[in-house]
């Protein structure tokens, strides 16, 4: 079947080609100092709308690449719990993260005062420097508390973590076991078994109505061509796909890659969590520091 689609797919790509050549045009249209380019289609009433062609290459490419996606995919063992492993970042990944925590910390002690007279908001350069340096010292410690804080609570997020993922993880696996197959079918080919046929079917007739008419003659071959792929189509379909249902030997792959999917998800968007968390607390601490560092400078060019 995956092999009927894939020559489905190539029929389609090649019939938009030729429609594209025969009846895409373009014109300049001049508006006084201003032009632009215009793009239409002179394709003939009897034939299929070159939207509609488009729509079979577009769907049919994409059958295609998630059937190839299902066939090359590893299976998967759920009969069998899957465990999360937890581990803690290498030296480098704990550099990185300290990094991110403490490294706001010291660039606004550093540079701010360059900062704000590039500003013309410090002119004095000498002015209140013992003030600022008691509020650098200030703002390091307010920043401190944050930080230590934020790291001490690292530990208790981790174990959270694992836990939400351990849950999240058996319930993939649950439902690799238990979900009803046309869900499973139609989430990972973006058809039901009914749609699929009425899909290919009703390409099927288009490309052999499109057949009989008179047009260009490469363009006639193209729909020929498709009319005897999707027929192929069609009759791998009917012989190895109910209307209503999804047999074993189908069903059983479609799991192992919806399941899979779904793992690789999960494992995505706890990465990004666990990679975006430090850089919001890094926001958080060097938002207190800047705020206690200027809104001294303020105080300071009022008089105060």
């Amino acid at each position: 079947m995956v092999t009927a689609i894939e020559h489905m797919a190539s029929a389609t790509n090649t019939l938009y080609d030729v429609y594209h050549q025969h009846y895409h045009y373009t014109r300049v249209i001049r508006a006084g100092k201003t032009t632009h380019v215009q793009h239409y289609w002179t394709v003939p009433e009897e034939l299929p709308h070159q939207d509609v062609v488009r729509a079979w290459q577009d769907d049919s490419s994409a059958l295609r690449e998630k059937m190839s996606s299902v066939r090359s995919e590893p299976a998967m063992n759920a009969s069998d719990n899957i465990d999360v492993v937890c581990r803690s970042p290498n030296f480098w990944g704990k550099l990185a993260i300290t990094g991110a925590v403490y490294g706001p910390l010291a660039i606004t002690l550093l540079g701010y005062e360059e900062a704000l007279e590039k500003m013309d908001v410090i002119r004095d350069a000498q002015q209140g420097m013992s003030r600022r340096n008691f509020l650098k010292l200030g703002a390091a410690t307010i920043g401190v508390l944050p930080a230590g804080y934020y790291q001490n609570t690292h530990a208790d997020r981790s174990d959270e973590a694992v836990h939400r993922v351990q849950t999240a993880v058996n319930d993939i696996v649950q439902s690799v076991r238990t979900k009803p197959s046309e869900v499973i079918f139609a989430q990972v080919l973006g058809y039901t078994p009914h749609d699929l046929h009425a899909f290919v079917s009703n390409m099927n007739a288009s490309a052999r109505d499109g057949a009989r008419k008179e047009c260009h003659q490469d363009i006639q071959q193209g729909f020929v061509t498709l009319n005897q792929a999707a027929s192929s189509a069609q009759e791998d379909l009917e012989s190895l796909l109910p209307m209503h249902s999804v047999p074993a030997e189908l069903d059983r792959p479609l799991r192992h890659y919806w399941g899979r999917q779904k793992l690789a998800e999960l494992n995505s968007s706890e990465k990004v969590e666990a990679y975006t968390n430090p850089l919001s607390e890094c926001a958080v601490i060097a938002g207190i520091v800047a705020a206690v560092c200027v809104g001294n400078e303020v105080l300071m060019q009022k008089g105060l």
